[in-house]
């Protein structure tokens, strides 16, 4: 334990210093020697909305995703030799994780060798592709850490830091917050919640802030401006990312009661929500309760996928290491905590939410870091096989993550060199539109980013939509469909396909397709369905 003496402020700062040097230098490095890219497309709808360009009409700090006083927060940040304030806040939480995770480290008596074998084993793929929830999670992560290391200093600032990296958790991504919580409960400081004043001030304080928070976040989203979004956005959602559409598709009965065909079907679930005669909310809702829960089987054998998807490539290296240093420390909490994983895991298979990579990532850096910070043995074999284990693993990772950021700087660097321009909107639908390579982390294409986007998603009836704007003064995605110059979209065959019918089955027209720009990445097409009687869709 440190004295009140002023060799102590030498010692608690020292190794902070250490720690962000080591974090940030390995952070710099990574992105000079490759060029980071998202590892989903929502974060850079996010920056759309945060810096007002893309899909956005205007900056807006409500990301829907995150909390909006994080919102608030990324919007803040300046724009850096062309790098937006998303991305400076996206590295910059790389670093104060790194930074944390070191520095927690070291103050429970790891050795600097073997935190910088776990920085490296944990922090490179959220670095290289970077993802919101991956983040939340890591934060939280780091503060799970900080709560062990206060325990067992009674480290005022470990307590401090910790609680403030998991408010920061919670901002960027709440449900993924809960998640990795709910799986570190049996690591959480109980025992001195129970008599020390100063983490029942602490934790009292963080969940108030968290209320706040919450509170601030649905007020800020609650206006009348928003009221139809939210009527869509539960309705939609079990047809989007859960099973709904295929236990309409197989009882047509239902579907002709509500007026809907089996294209109806696909293109709701295909997030085609601008037809609101047929993406109504109400009728989305009578369908869901008529259809009735999933059936078990179903449930579980997808809840039985999910946990088998933590075998997959990009996670073995962590399920490794966390696997090992169970087997080395062999705790009563750890395994608590692997049953709380599986067990959350199993749920969201169960729900219909399975081997999503970004949620896995963060429950395995908990379960590698935690037993490093118990010290997997006092033996010297202990030591030397935990480092050893380690140093594998983050060698196994380190090819793995080098061949695919040289196939991503590559497809990066091929979708810079586009350079369409467009004086009409342009429809995104789907996956077509490569978001990820063309708005890499610290990417500055001002063309690219000078293209508006009529999007087809989550944000597409979100008051500061570029979609919501131009439905709202007559241009929306129908009527465009219909004019005499038709619309821009980009879209692969098989939605075009679910658009030719949709022209044919509500308009009694068939649909003309061109290519308007075409790459090897992505293709523009001109698409009307104002000719009846003209050639097929192309």
């Amino acid at each position: 334990m440190y004295s009140g003496n002023s060799g102590s402020v030498k010692l608690r700062i020292h190794p902070l210093m250490v720690s962000f040097a080591f974090a940030s230098t390995f952070v710099v490095i990574l992105c000079i020697c490759f060029n980071p890219r998202w590892e989903s497309n929502d974060d850079v709808a996010m920056s759309m909305v945060t810096h007002g360009y893309g899909l956005a009409a205007y900056s807006s700090p409500n990301l829907l995703f995150s909390n909006v006083l994080w919102g608030y927060l990324v919007r803040g940040l300046p724009t850096v030799h062309g790098i937006l304030g998303y991305s400076l806040a996206t590295l910059a939480v790389a670093t104060l994780v790194g930074t944390a995770i070191l520095y927690f480290l070291a103050r429970m008596g790891v050795s600097y060798l073997t935190g910088l074998l776990v920085l490296i084993l944990v922090l490179s793929r959220p670095v290289l592709f970077p993802q919101f929830t991956i983040n939340a999670g890591l934060l939280t992560c780091a503060a799970v850490l900080g709560w062990l290391a206060h325990v067992r200093n009674h480290c005022t600032f470990c307590l401090v830091a910790s609680c403030i990296l998991a408010f920061l958790g919670y901002l960027v991504r709440s449900q993924e917050f809960a998640l990795v919580l709910a799986v570190a409960l049996p690591f959480l400081p109980w025992q001195l919640l129970g008599k020390h004043r100063k983490t029942q001030v602490a934790f009292t304080l963080l969940a108030c802030a968290i209320v706040g928070a919450l509170l601030f976040d649905q007020w800020s989203n609650s206006g009348p401006e928003w009221s139809y979004y939210w009527k869509l956005n539960w309705a939609r959602a079990p047809f989007t990312d859960f099973d709904a559409e295929s236990r309409l598709l197989a009882q047509p009965d239902v579907m002709a009661r509500h007026g809907l065909s089996r294209n109806d079907v696909e293109l709701i679930s295909s997030w085609f929500f601008v037809d609101r005669q047929i993406a109504d909310p109400a009728r989305l809702r009578a369908i869901v309760m008529e259809l009735g829960p999933t059936a078990m089987t179903t449930s579980f054998g997808s809840g039985l996928t999910a946990i088998a998807s933590l075998s997959r490539p990009e996670l073995f290296p962590l399920l490794v290491s966390a696997v090992g240093l169970l087997a080395l420390t062999f705790r009563r909490r750890l395994l608590m905590s692997w049953v709380l994983c599986l067990g959350g895991l199993f749920a969201m298979g169960f729900v219909g939410r399975p081997g999503i990579l970004r949620v896995y990532i963060p429950l395995l850096v908990l379960l590698v870091i935690v037993p490093v910070a118990f010290k997997p043995s006092r033996s010297g074999f202990g030591r030397i096989a935990a480092v050893s284990l380690l140093a594998i693993a983050g060698f196994a990772n380190a090819d793995l993550l080098i061949r695919e950021a040289h196939v991503s700087d590559r497809m990066v660097a091929e979708a810079q060199m586009s350079h369409f321009i467009a004086r009409d909107s342009i429809v995104m639908w789907g996956s077509s539109f490569p978001y990820e390579f063309m708005f890499p982390l610290i990417g500055t294409n001002s063309v690219a980013r000078s293209l508006k986007m009529f999007g087809l998603g989550v944000s597409t009836f979100a008051p500061y939509s570029i979609a919501r704007a131009e439905e709202e003064i007559g241009k929306g995605l129908i009527a465009r469909l219909q004019s005499a110059d038709g619309i821009l979209i980009a879209a692969d065959k098989q939605l075009l396909k679910l658009l030719g019918t949709y022209c044919a089955e509500h308009y009694g027209t068939q649909m003309n397709t061109t290519v308007a720009y075409e790459s090897n990445l992505w293709t523009v097409y001109n698409a009307r369905c104002n000719v009846p009687g003209g050639p097929p869709s192309g």
